[in-house]
């Protein structure tokens, strides 16, 4: 039987799946870094969100699984060189269905109706003369990022009549629901035409800051901002200083600029008080957090598993370590 450690409460609490999943062929045990087990010496596996130097990394060690998209808590440089490093996808849908979520509830005003409304009055109402709410139908969705999650996004969109207009590093044929493809450089324009601006492309050194003053002073102001790729891919100062002076309709953020650690379980999201403004939705990193989301990575670090016993390519391969490679890493 091979062992796989795992470490946190979220994948060790995937223990009991993933022994079914692998038909019992891995033994998985619960594993502390700051406390480790001296008994623990060969294993062939770690799952694990992050990675730092010291862990161990016997010579039996082959891959590590990480049971989440992004790898920024993985120290590239402290893992071993034969050692493969792979993470998981299966969050499009999920992401997706919260985008259109957030541009519905903006596109009716919904959550201020429902306070509103809680409150006694009925002055939004169609019989007392309300504002008229805008329809998605025939409105203009700005994707950054066409890969899966914005594919996704755009397929979903484009059935409730919006037009969907992608903007990608890489170009090819545009997507399925994808009216129009450009690259980066055309992002300003982009901004310019949208009613709905997604910001879903992945956090590199090109696209920290990749929405900035610049970009978002051509926004229309009422233009909905949702950030569901990663906090920094959105210039903090310049988003908030546009969403309080009213440049921009107001923005729906899932992603933040600081999160929990074990020193401050509870950071504010921001240094800027994005809560203060009533034009602003936020949410706690919760667009991906699916059951189905969780169902479909456990599957993949089982099938990952058991592709590792019989020498199979793996899937989602950030480094092979040598190894051969499957699908490309995802999301």
């Amino acid at each position: 039987m091979s062992v796989a450690l795992v470490v946190g409460s979220m994948a060790i609490g995937w223990i009991d799946k993933l022994t079914e999943a692998t038909s019992g062929a891995w033994r998985f045990l619960p594993f502390d870094p700051a406390q480790p087990n001296p008994a623990v010496v060969d294993f062939e596996a770690l799952i694990t969100p992050s990675y730092r130097s010291g862990w161990p990394a016997p010579p039996t060690l082959r891959l590590i699984q990480v049971p989440l998209v992004g790898i920024d808590q993985i120290d590239l440089g402290a893992v071993p060189s034969t050692v493969m490093i792979c993470n998981v996808t299966g969050h499009d849908v999920a992401v997706a269905e919260y985008v259109i979520m957030t541009m519905l509830a903006a596109a009716r005003n919904l959550l201020h109706i429902v306070a509103d409304f809680g409150m006694g009055s009925w002055g939004m109402g169609s019989r007392a003369g309300g504002p008229l709410r805008r329809e998605l139908s025939g409105a203009t969705l700005g994707i950054i990022g066409c890969g899966g999650i914005g594919r996704a996004i755009a397929k979903r969109a484009s059935a409730l009549g919006m037009r969907v207009v992608g903007c990608n590093r890489t170009l090819g044929p545009p997507p399925p629901g994808v009216a129009e493809l450009r690259p980066l450089a055309d992002i300003a324009e982009i901004v310019a035409e949208a009613d709905y601006i997604v910001v879903a492309i992945a956090l590199t050194d090109e696209t920290r800051g990749l929405i900035g003053a610049r970009v978002l002073g051509r926004a229309q102001r009422s233009a909905v901002l949702i950030n569901v790729a990663r906090g920094e891919c959105v210039d903090e100062a310049a988003l908030f200083d546009a969403c309080r002076e009213q440049r921009l309709g107001g923005a729906v953020l899932d992603v933040w600029y600081r999160y929990p650690t074990p020193s401050d379980p509870a950071p504010p999201p921001s240094r800027f008080a994005f809560h203060s403004l009533p034009n602003v939705v936020m949410t706690p990193h919760i667009s991906a957090w699916t059951t189905g989301t969780v169902d479909r990575r456990i599957q993949q670090i089982a099938d990952n598993l058991i592709r590792l016993r019989r020498a199979e390519p793996l899937l989602f391969c950030i480094r092979s370590g040598g190894m051969p490679a499957g699908a490309e890493a995802g999301g």
